[in-house]
């Protein structure tokens, strides 16, 4: 099992406040090459819930295991070497350095880890690669569509063949075409490299191209754990 989540839960608010429960006792297990999607509207939990995944937030409550390690009792070091090693990242707003071309923006993780700059070279090209805009490796952001500058957010999240992605309303920006594209994309990336997807959205347009859907409201998911 690639991911175990049990009883989760993260209570904002101390015992002299109102308490707003984000994620409310959550159990459920992600396999490798699982392609999932947490659906549910702003402020049903979907952020918060990927945040305790990453390591990014410690949970009140439960458990977090990530092939058998506790993320959940890991130091804020331990956490960020977890990160770093293992998990990759796709935002809403891309988060690009708007001073470095694509090509930067997906080298800059890797130099963190990897100081053999030819195999930093390779992954970088086949990540442009993969995510088809090897044409666009020198352009800036500001020269990029929304959709174009997603896919260098990709390859950035993919470029170190990461055991998950974690993906935050990745299409929220974009058209709907673009939208469908970018989830295809995923699928893609999915099926021909064996990567774990979860991502979260709030767009009901894009659930049918996942394999396994995660409705989620008032911190609790409500649907697609069996």
């Amino acid at each position: 099992m690639l991911l175990e989540i049990k009883n989760l839960c993260k209570t904002y608010g101390n015992q002299a406040e109102v308490q707003v429960k984000a994620v409310n006792n959550i159990s459920l297990d992600v396999t490798q090459g699982d392609f999932s999607a947490i659906i549910g509207p702003s402020g049903s939990g979907k952020t918060t819930f990927l945040n305790l995944i990453a390591g990014l937030l410690l949970p009140s409550c439960g458990e977090i295991l990530f092939q058998k390690k506790a993320i959940h009792l890991m130091s804020e070091k331990e956490r960020t070497s977890f990160r770093l090693n293992n998990i990759g990242f796709i935002f809403q707003n891309y988060q690009l350095f708007p001073m470095l071309t694509a090509y930067e923006n997906v080298e800059l993780p890797l130099q963190l880890k990897e100081k053999d700059q030819i195999k930093i070279k390779d992954r970088i090209e086949k990540a442009l690669e993969l995510v088809g805009i090897s044409s666009l490796a020198q352009r800036y952001p500001n020269q990029m569509s929304g959709g174009q500058q997603q896919r260098v957010s990709i390859a950035r999240a993919i470029a170190d063949a990461p055991s998950l992605i974690l993906a935050d309303e990745p299409t929220a920006n974009l058209d709907s075409h673009t939208a469908h594209e970018i989830i295809s994309l995923f699928k893609k990336l999915n099926k021909e490299l064996n990567l774990t997807f979860l991502f979260s959205t709030h767009d009901p347009r894009l659930i049918d191209q996942v394999d396994r859907v995660l409705t989620m409201s008032d911190g609790i998911i409500t649907g697609g754990i069996a």
